[in-house]
């Protein structure tokens, strides 16, 4: 069977562990086996991708012209062969970028200053699974208090305190953010977020805007905040980036009972197994429940195995998983005149579990968080027809990223798959019923998607 594009990374990565554990434990013998040569490699792969003498270089506060000039280089390179969404954003002529951000990149004073330029420079992609990285030792130079955030209805508001000690100091979810050191927080972030942030959809830049470190800085420097609270009472406080040895985050896995035999839960995360063996854990309440709602609208991603695994629960025949095509390049046909084209595997299924099988009625939450493997959880859910969506928008995007270093101990990514025929990059999945957020139901604490999700299941319900 071939696997679908949201499950080849996590196909690789398993096989990359696996080459690793076997590395390991035949170390001796493999440092006596005969190492191909140069020529043999050549001969196998057509070409060689990386070199640990220019990719390998250690951190340095400024890395030479030279290695800053090689990575910007390979960067150029990977996106130029890789990427698979020129389509989109065909107004972006990305042999002139290169040439013009060689001076940009030689202007610069430190690796930190570097790495930001190839972010800036990422960013003109428009695409959530291309990003640059920075070394560990820029990277650990930074930090974000525990807070979650979100842009609702362009007002920045605290929707969750990750940390007791933070929340003991008056900083509490329901607050709404004003200034950030002094500025308007939207100045604040147009200034230190926007240039260097990017994705498929408006809705999910705004999340990668707003949303993911935008109070980050210097770990040691606190950050000066002005709140607004419920009553209108505005405050400024200075918040400590870390640390927070009592920091908490949200589960992975959430489930409880609701009124009416309705199951409620939470996959907040695609990225470990624990999610599908917790969910298997309640399946026996879950089948037992005249009702299921499955909230996603924290879900940013993961493994599609387990996306698809789990959709296997919700059906009772196999079903396809969503196609998609990959860039294909052949130097002798462009040498004959013949442009590039596309790898597009032939469709597959993927395996349900009829026997175990929920087959009551099901509603989706989703939201601009969803992306990746939520977005292709909700994207295979709606092609099923298998119950209504409620909410807002998927993130829109998927991508399998190939990852690569970069000079100084960073690196990149650049997507490598692109979907075929369905839509939901640049637009996510669309609610069959809207139920976006608002300010005044936020601050009375009415989670409105989640009461439209009830109502629909009672109607799917009765109608049974």
């Amino acid at each position: 069977m071939i696997p679908g594009r949201a499950v080849l990374v996590s196909i690789l990565a398993a096989q990359v562990i696996s080459f690793v554990v076997a590395s390991s434990d035949t170390a001796s013998a493999q440092t006596q086996a005969p190492q191909p040569s140069r020529k043999e490699q050549f001969e196998h792969d057509g070409i060689i991708w990386g070199s640990a003498a220019v990719w390998g270089a250690p951190f340095q506060e400024d890395l030479p012209e030279n290695l800053k000039l090689a990575g910007l280089a390979r960067f150029w390179m990977e996106v130029k062969i890789n990427f698979p969404h020129f389509a989109e954003i065909s107004e972006l002529d990305w042999d002139k970028t290169y040439l013009d951000f060689i001076p940009r990149v030689r202007a610069t004073r430190s690796t930190y200053e570097y790495y930001r330029v190839l972010q800036q420079m990422c960013a003109l992609l428009k695409d959530a699974h291309s990003d640059v990285f920075l070394p560990q030792e820029l990277a650990g130079m930074e930090a974000t208090p525990p807070l979650r955030l979100e842009l609702i209805e362009n007002r920045v508001f605290v929707t969750r305190v990750e940390s007791k000690a933070l929340e003991s100091a008056g900083v509490t979810a329901g607050l709404e953010i004003l200034k950030i050191d002094g500025m308007p927080v939207h100045e604040y972030a147009e200034r230190n977020r926007r240039s260097y942030m990017a994705s498929n959809s408006p809705q999910h830049e705004e999340v990668k805007v707003f949303s993911y470190g935008l109070l980050a800085g210097p770990r040691e420097k606190p950050v000066t905040v002005e709140f607004r609270a419920k009553d209108g009472t505005v405050f400024e406080k200075q918040i400590a980036r870390t640390p927070y040895a009592d920091q908490t985050a949200l589960p992975a896995f959430e489930y409880r009972k609701l009124a009416g035999n309705i199951a409620y839960i939470a996959i907040n995360s695609f990225g470990s197994e624990d999610v599908q063996k917790e969910f298997e854990k309640h399946l026996a309440e879950i089948r037992a429940s005249d009702g299921l709602v499955i909230d996603v609208r924290e879900n940013d991603g993961g493994s599609g195995v387990i996306a698809y695994n789990i959709i296997g629960y919700l059906v009772a025949k196999n079903f396809a998983t969503p196609p998609w095509k990959s860039r294909e390049y052949v130097a002798t046909l462009r040498a004959w005149g013949t442009p590039g084209g596309w790898y597009e595997p032939k469709p597959s299924d993927w395996e349900a579990k009829p026997a175990e099988a929920y087959a009551k009625p099901v509603v989706m939450l989703t939201g601009p968080r969803c992306l990746s493997a939520t977005d292709v959880f909700a994207e295979v859910f709606a092609q099923l027809k298998r119950g209504k969506i409620v909410g807002e928008a998927t993130g829109g995007s998927t991508g399998d990223p190939l990852g690569f270093a970069l000079p100084g101990g960073g690196s990149g990514r650049v997507s490598t798959s692109a979907e075929v025929g369905i839509g939901i990059v640049g637009k996510g999945v669309q609610p069959d019923v809207a139920a976006p957020r608002t300010v005044r139901d936020f601050l009375a604490e009415r989670d409105a998607a989640l009461e439209a999700g009830l109502a629909e299941l009672k109607t799917m319900i009765a109608a049974n």
